[in-house]
């Protein structure tokens, strides 16, 4: 089983900054919380999602949208994590209320990572945030001298005796 980490934008780790966000009318959202929409503007108005993971390590990154005709067709998504700042320029008129593919990068696994949608589009008239998904294997968060002291199996041995059970059965 590996990792999965989902802030929605009704979850305290994410925030929206500016003004001008208002709620999508449009069915299709992720969770209880729906879209929040802005419009199309000059990068003022930012929702901020903040994984605070508590360790590092290569992650999958997804974002959840519900897709309209007049949303933007190059809606910034800023990832800040371990290596820098990268921006990945996603088409919203489209592929709604799925998870979409941003990219895989190596967090930090503190404050200072954040996945950031702007509305510093220039096409269509809105951005969208909705929500955020993190995936990663299932050993996320361990380093190897840790992995390596894992169990490697399991062994069973004699019971021990017991003086109101004498036997035990399989």
């Amino acid at each position: 089983m590996g990792f999965e980490d989902i802030i929605d934008t009704g979850d305290s780790r994410a925030e929206l900054l500016g003004s001008g966000w208002f709620q999508s009318a449009n069915p299709g959202f992720y969770g209880s919380t729906p879209s929040e929409l802005n419009s199309v503007g000059t990068g003022d108005n930012i929702a901020v999602f903040r994984p605070n993971l508590g360790f590092s390590d290569s992650l999958e990154v997804f974002a959840w949208w519900v897709a309209a005709g007049n949303r933007s067709m190059d809606t910034p998504v800023v990832v800040r994590h371990l290596n820098g700042i990268d921006t990945v320029r996603v088409n919203q008129t489209l592929n709604g209320s799925s998870w979409n593919y941003i990219g895989k990068w190596v967090f930090a696994g503190d404050t200072s990572d954040a996945i950031i949608i702007s509305n510093a589009a220039t096409s269509g008239s809105f951005v969208v945030a909705d929500a955020i998904q993190l995936t990663g294997d299932a050993l996320t968060g361990l380093d190897s001298q840790t992995a390596s002291v894992l169990p490697s199996g399991n062994v069973l041995l004699q019971n021990y005796p017991n003086p109101f059970n004498p036997s035990t059965t399989l």
